[in-house]
């Protein structure tokens, strides 16, 4: 599966944010995810302009299904879970909320599956939630190997192998290197989803910037990946 990560590349714009699921829709991809963040990212006068309104996510689900794509959120705000849920076909747990607490709240509200960033979490941290989780709630969450930075030599591709093993179950890639061909390397190791976050041009720095692949090269790399 290719996940395409609009993340906050909307830039707060309802019509920019329109503009990508329209032309991600024409691509090869498999699915569209968006990022909400907590409420108090937003309070910063420097990310205030990047929360959008709830119905664009709702909204922009719909068109996503259309065309038989599907819908997740990259989701910080566990409130907004009721208020979503019906249109979502998957969550994604950023690596900053990778811990028990916030893991097993999230699992109690959904029962959709949950896509869960490693980060730069500690091999201790991973192990001791997977020990705390049920075998049940097990079922509904895969990891996905991310590393924080974006310079080739640390993206550590041996980790999918690692973590499958660790977790007994497949295992994403999640691309944070400014060389996205880091992604077809990563097939290597059978990832069962590739996410890749996109942006619309290198005219202006977007919140997910070096690691995001501009629009106009998107649709090869799908055809690449496929």
């Amino acid at each position: 599966m290719i996940v395409a990560e609009i993340g906050l590349n909307h830039m707060g714009d309802h019509k920019i944010a329109k503009d990508y699921v329209n032309f991600l829709i024409d691509t090869e991809v498999d699915a569209i995810t968006f990022q909400i963040r907590e409420q108090s990212f937003y309070l910063k006068s420097t990310r205030n302009h990047l929360n959008l309104n709830k119905k664009v996510y709702l909204e922009m689900s719909k068109i996503a299904a259309k065309f038989e794509k599907k819908f997740g959120l990259a989701l910080s705000d566990i409130s907004l879970v009721g208020e979503l849920d019906q249109s979502v076909d998957f969550y994604k747990i950023l690596s900053k909320d990778f811990n028990h607490n916030f893991i097993d709240n999230f699992l109690r509200q959904t029962n959709k599956p949950l896509y869960i960033s490693t980060g730069l979490n500690s091999i201790e941290s991973i192990t001791s939630v997977l020990k705390k989780l049920t075998d049940k709630d097990k079922s509904r969450i895969s990891l996905i190997h991310t590393q924080l930075v974006n310079d080739v030599e640390s993206v550590n591709l041996k980790s999918l192998k690692f973590l499958k093993n660790l977790s007994c179950k497949s295992v994403s890639f999640g691309n944070h290197c400014e060389d996205y061909r880091v992604c077809f390397m990563s097939l290597c190791y059978n990832p069962s989803a590739v996410f890749v976050y996109v942006k619309r041009d290198n005219q202006i720095e977007y919140p997910d910037d070096k690691h995001a692949i501009v629009l106009e090269d998107f649709g090869d790399f799908c055809k690449d990946i496929k």
